[in-house]
């Protein structure tokens, strides 16, 4: 005997659209949640990622605000240090009593001394190289500082006094003594005439002269 299918071919299409049409939903909804999932996922991971870079940021930012601070510092330490060397160079400068002195044992009797006046100026001094030279190659000793170092740290400051002298002398015979005895005090280091005019009276004539002294301590 042969069975007979009783049921309509209409229906079972309709079934098995059904079965696919529920397979479909159901693997659309898996696709769904699985891309919220994701884009979850991915949306936490950006927002960490923006935290670190922002704190990289700050960081950066600080580190960048303390070198600023630090440049400051360098270059209030180096204007300290340049004020104190020229506070440290006026004390050892000359004083007026020593001045004086120098030059009231240089004066005679053909000499009229008039005024004196002076100025401190501190001055920058090269230290000599500490280098040696072999005849084929410069050494450079051990501990030394390099180009950088060497500009800033190697110069020593010292006092120029300038002083101006003003005067008047019987002729230029005496005025030339009077210099030579002035370079022969120990306070000067120079004296050179700066003008000189002859300036006639009744009776006689003298020498007006200017003169300028530098001293070093």
């Amino acid at each position: 005997m042969s069975e007979i299918d009783l049921i309509p071919a209409n229906y079972r299409d309709m079934l098995r659209v059904r079965r696919w049409s529920r397979l479909f939903a159901v693997n659309a909804v898996v696709i769904i949640v699985l891309t919220v999932f994701i884009k979850g996922t991915l949306a936490y991971l950006i927002d960490a990622q923006n935290d670190v870079i922002d704190n990289l940021q700050l960081s950066k930012t600080s580190i960048v605000n303390n070198e600023k601070i630090l440049d400051s510092l360098k270059k209030q330490k180096s204007s300290i240090e340049y004020k104190l060397d020229i506070l440290s160079s006026l004390q050892h400068g000359p004083t007026t009593n020593k001045l004086f002195t120098a030059i009231d044992s240089a004066m005679s009797k053909d000499i009229w001394f008039q005024e004196m006046s002076y100025i401190n100026k501190p001055e920058a001094v090269k230290n000599k190289d500490e280098t040696v030279n072999t005849g084929y190659f410069i050494v450079v000793p051990q501990g030394s500082k390099t180009n950088r170092e060497s500009d800033n740290a190697g110069k020593q400051r010292r006092l120029l006094t300038r002083v101006e002298i003003k005067g008047q002398a019987r002729d230029h015979s005496a005025l030339a003594e009077f210099v030579n005895r002035l370079n022969e005090q120990t306070v000067f280091n120079t004296v050179k005439i700066v003008n000189t005019q002859l300036r006639r009276y009744t009776k006689t004539e003298v020498v007006d002269f200017t003169l300028m002294a530098s001293t070093l301590p």
